[in-house]
Order: structure tokens, then sequence, then C-alpha cells
């Protein structure tokens, strides 16, 4: 029998993964991995106790690792820091990269599991002895911009179960075995864990403590249009929160972490027709560089994927050059490349024209 571990936070997700794996007949062992001690959600101590608790009700086995001392140092560090640069990261693609699908595996595989498993709404698919990656059932859930740095090797040993439901499909399972979840929790996919309501700032603020000084906003001319009290306040395309007022609205353009200023313009000013991207990690590597790939973009995860050509420059680096102008394309997210519902690979976004 194959023993798969499953990622287990204690929410209605991971918990229906069981349910599924177990019909499905696999030997389940249930893990949650403590990543912070003040999380709102599926990292926490008491986040740990829910999953151990559900982990009873179903009768599976869960063993609680902790990994706070790795999170903090992979993950919030780094979180803080891209700020300080003047980049808006996206920690949960680099968490999904190194701990879910990096140290939970090993650990895993350590522990005598074949597959690891999570609550993603992702599906893959193996074709001609190669793993591929595409979105999930449920448009509205779907995670796989999250996932889009994983290997094929970290694929082929990897389970998706709930990647061909809708999240009604899956509360439905959830009330079929009266799963002490909540079986209507909010989506929750762009919350950050260890943030509350959103606030990242005091996370970023007690890190990096020099950001907290005051420095200029200046329109696209240079003209000084106010003050800001830490550039970390600020992310590309951002309206409101400003602090200025000058009869219309204005947007972040820039933030410019060397002179810690902020550049605001109009809407127009903001429209992006390329960006470059570095670090690009392909799936399933078969494009030689030079070669540009037409393709779907999306440049944030709440982002339809849009028509665009991507010149490959080198294996890492290359240039993305949309049919039509972006609003806002930010500096330190990820570019996700995708043919149809099939995930290509991605990149991070590190300029733009």
């Amino acid at each position: 029998m194959v023993k798969v571990a499953v990622g287990m936070s204690g929410g209605l997700d991971s918990s229906v993964a069981v349910i599924l794996l177990k019909q499905a007949g696999y030997d389940v062992l249930g893990i949650t991995l403590v990543l912070y001690d003040d999380a709102i959600k599926c990292v926490s101590c008491d986040a740990a106790q829910r999953a151990r608790d559900v982990a009873r009700f179903l009768d599976v086995p869960h063993r609680i690792i902790d990994a706070r001392m790795l999170f903090r140092d992979l993950i919030i560090r780094p979180f803080a820091e891209a700020y300080a640069q003047g980049r808006t990261p996206s920690p949960c693609v680099c968490c999904n990269e190194r701990i879910k699908f990096g140290f939970f595996m090993d650990r895993a595989m350590e522990l005598g599991c074949d597959k690891v498993a999570t609550g993603h709404y992702v599906n893959t698919y193996c074709l001609n002895d190669t793993w591929h990656l595409a979105r999930g059932k449920d448009h509205h859930k779907d995670q796989s911009y999250f996932l889009h740095r994983l290997t094929r090797g970290q694929l082929a040993s990897s389970l998706f179960p709930l990647g061909p439901f809708t999240r009604d499909e899956v509360a439905d399972v959830a009330r079929q075995h009266r799963l002490p979840v909540p079986y209507d929790s909010a989506d929750s996919s762009q919350d950050l864990c260890f943030v509350h309501n959103g606030d990242y700032i005091p996370v970023v603020e007690s890190l990096c403590p020099n950001l907290v000084r005051n420095g200029v906003i200046r329109d696209m001319e240079g003209n000084v249009l106010g003050e800001h009290n830490g550039i970390h306040r600020y992310t590309v395309g951002q309206r409101k929160g400003l602090g200025i007022a000058l009869g219309e609205p204005r947007y972040v353009m820039r933030v410019d972490a060397e002179k810690h200023e902020i550049i605001v313009g109009a809407r127009d000013e903001g429209m992006n027709r390329a960006c470059m991207a570095e670090h690009v990690h392909w799936i399933n590597p078969r494009h030689a560089p030079d070669e540009t790939l037409r393709c779907g973009v999306r440049i944030r995860y709440r982002h339809q994927a849009v028509p665009a050509r991507v010149r490959i420059l080198n294996i890492n680096q290359a240039e993305i050059l949309f049919d039509e102008p972006q609003f806002a394309v930010t500096p330190g997210q990820a570019a996700v490349f995708y043919d149809e519902e099939e995930v290509l690979g991605g990149g991070w976004i590190t300029s733009t024209q």
C-alpha cells in the first residue's frame, strides 16, 4: 500500500484531502508543520492542535513538526527584505517551493512515505513519462500560480486530490462525513498566514526598522507632492492611502528604494507593455535560448492570463511582451506562463517598460 503524508492544517481543504485519499486506498499519515508562533491560520500551535483533532476524528496517525526557525529564515526575513528593496514579494510561492514541497517532502520521505499530498486546487498528469501541472477544476480557487516553481520530480511525488473538485463540492464531502471543521470558510488564498488582518507592516518593521523614516512622494516629472513614512507601506498600483490630494486619482508607479522615494502618476502612466523576469523556472524545460514563446501570462494571483510573447534570453532570464499593455506590473511578483490549462513555468518580475 502506498503511504502518503498529507499536510494538515485543521481546515476544510486538507481534511477533505485525507478523506479522499483514504477512500482511494492510500495509507495516510497526517503531518502538520508549525511555522509561526502567532499565526492567523494553518501554521500556529493552535492550528496544529486542530489538525490533530481532525486526524483523530478520521482515524489517521498524526505528527507535528516544528519548522519555525526555518520558516523565519527562508520566508519571513526575505519577505521583509523584499520591501526594503522596493519590491512586493509573493511569499506563498516561496513557501510552496522551499517549505511545503522542500522541507516537508524531505521529512515525509524520511518517515517512510512514498508521496506527499496537500489541499491545493491543482491538477497533475503524466504524459510520455513526463509530469505536468495544470489548473484546478475550480478556476476561482485554482492555486497553480503558487506552485509554478515545482519540479517534475516534486510533481511525480505529489498528490492533489482536490484538483478535480470545486470548493462547494469539497464542502459537501465535509458535510457528508460530519467533519469538525468550518464548511463555509472565506476564501483566504491571498491572505498571508503570518500577518493579522492583512497588515504586513508590523512584521516588516520588526525586521527592517530602518525603513521607518520619512521620504518624499514625487510625480513622474520629479515634482514633490508630499511625504511618506516608509517605502514598505506602498506597492505598485496602489491608489488609496497615499496622503496626497490632487483632485484626480494618482497611483504608485514605482518604489525607489535607493532614494527612499515613492513615484506616483495617473493610471495611464502605469500601463506596461513589457517586463523582465529573472530566475525563470520551467517545469518541463523544452525551450532554447532566443526562442520566443506564445502563451498566457499571469502577473499576479488574482489576474487572468493575458496573451503575450515570452522571449527567452537565457536559462534564467526572459522578456515578456504583452499583446496589450497591463496596469501595475509589479517587481517582486511572479509572472507565470500558461498554455491553456497547463502551467509551463514562470519567473520573478524585476523591471517594467
